[in-house]
């Protein structure tokens, strides 16, 4: 089989796509490098605060001490404050060819078209007429572009969810199990909010998958363990460091929890005196509330996190009806807007506040709206046909769900499952298509 049968096959297998081959396939990776070179134009990227700031200082200890700590000094304490993954990933790349921001963002490119295709072979296989829209559109969003030039987990955090379910989509036998269960391992390992969706996964099995009962509890079995060994070392090293069972981070739920009680946008973030963060009035209920929680900040983080926990959760007992409806009027958050409020654009062509500036966001806004809307129809167009592709809202969904009464006001925190929100818009696209050239067929008939 030849190269421009085998990409036929894989990428674009529906008869109609007889003609698109390895030209159409490097045309648009073509397309997909130059959008995210542009990024590297059109958006200011830092690497000197925030979490990429810490990313950078994690893998500057593990290349100099051996230990995995954020500490900026000569003698950093292991700590446990974030999934690992990026940060070996950094220190990976910056090991092999040397400390600079740009061969981080080079690789992340790639992965990045590495992501695309293997978004594309999966909507092939579930929907193959969707498959060249879910290709174009992979290449050309911007907001797929934009995170490969972040030293920041979204890159490598979406390759991994989507690798895993391509694997469990389109391999065989107990290979997808294994192979997806890896993968998703390592996506724990990247951003562990995602700990609970290996368990989602398989139980949908379970009750949903083919086959006799006992034969999936043995496939959704297959799956948690493979995830399991890939977890368990970190897991044992944090218990050897701590002495507590962490399965991959300490995190920050309780503080999450406590702002998602209360917080609807994220404005209150971008004000802060002396570096430490400024709570708006509707944060506390009293001024004792407000005491506990500002001397919460001085403890350590597990402790203030279990001081965050107890005054969310009691947060949530005392008022429920308010508390849910903050979390409903944030909701949309998390998936609405630019895409691009964390990233500081270019400001020697889009000043902050200026008409250019002002005009790229709201087309970043809009466009962000039309790829949404496009996918919920998508959705429903899958939900019509009965397609396999609907399995893929299962990520999409437990992101939803996930985040619903944490502090999920930045959309960046759905980016890793955009890809599957393409996926959707793709079939919404192809069946559009299909929809107008039927009625100018049965429109030229009937001249």
């Amino acid at each position: 089989m030849n190269l421009q049968a085998f990409t036929h096959k894989a990428l674009f297998p529906w008869s109609g796509h007889s003609k698109l081959g390895i030209g159409f396939l490097c045309l648009g990776l073509c397309i997909g490098v130059a959008v995210r070179a542009v990024m590297l134009w059109f958006v200011d990227y830092r690497f000197d605060a925030g979490d990429a700031s810490y990313y950078l200082d994690v893998a500057h200890n593990l290349l100099q001490y051996q230990i995995y700590s954020g500490e900026v000094n000569t003698n950093p304490v292991p700590e446990m404050y974030r999934p690992p993954l990026y940060s070996f990933f950094v220190a990976f790349i910056a090991w092999i060819f040397g400390n600079n921001p740009l061969l981080v963002q080079l690789v992340q490119l790639i992965i990045s078209l590495m992501t695309a295709l293997l978004t594309t072979r999966m909507t092939a296989f579930s929907l193959p007429k969707a498959a060249p829209w879910v290709f174009g559109l992979m290449m050309l969003s911007p907001f797929e572009a934009v995170y490969t030039g972040a030293v920041l987990s979204e890159t490598i955090t979406a390759f991994l969810l989507v690798a895993a379910a391509c694997a469990i989509l389109t391999l065989d036998g107990s290979k997808r199990w294994v192979t997806g269960g890896i993968l998703l391992g390592l996506c724990v390992l990247t951003r562990d909010i995602y700990l609970p969706l290996i368990l989602s996964i398989a139980c949908f099995w379970i009750f949903f998958g083919r086959g006799s009962k006992r034969l999936r509890c043995f496939d959704a079995a297959v799956l948690v363990l493979s995830a399991s060994l890939v977890i368990m070392p970190w897991t044992l090293r944090n218990y050897h460091i701590s002495e507590r069972l962490v399965p991959v981070s300490d995190g920050r739920l309780g503080l999450s929890l406590w702002a998602g009680t209360w917080a609807v946008n994220g404005e209150f973030t971008k004000k802060a005196i002396a570096g430490k963060q400024v709570y708006p009035p509707e944060a506390f209920r009293s001024e004792t509330e407000k005491e506990i929680i500002i001397a919460a900040f001085a403890h350590d983080v597990k402790v203030a996190d279990t001081i965050f926990l107890s005054i969310a959760m009691q947060r949530i007992y005392d008022d429920p009806v308010a508390v849910l409806r903050t979390y409903f009027v944030r909701a949309p958050l998390l998936w609405l807007g630019t895409r691009f409020d964390i990233f500081q654009l270019n400001t020697k062509w889009f000043p902050s506040g200026s008409k250019s500036w002002v005009a790229i966001k709201i087309i970043l806004w809009v466009v962000n709206t039309f790829l949404i809307l496009l996918a919920i129809l998508g959705i429903i167009i899958a939900w019509h046909k009965r397609s396999r592709a609907l399995i893929l809202v299962l990520p999409i969904l437990y992101t939803a769900l996930i985040y619903f009464p944490l502090s999920s006001f930045e959309n960046r925190y759905s980016q890793p499952v955009y890809p599957f929100l393409l996926v959707f818009a793709g079939i919404a696209a192809a069946t559009l298509k299909d929809t107008i050239n039927l009625k100018r067929f049965r429109k030229t008939n009937e001249n």
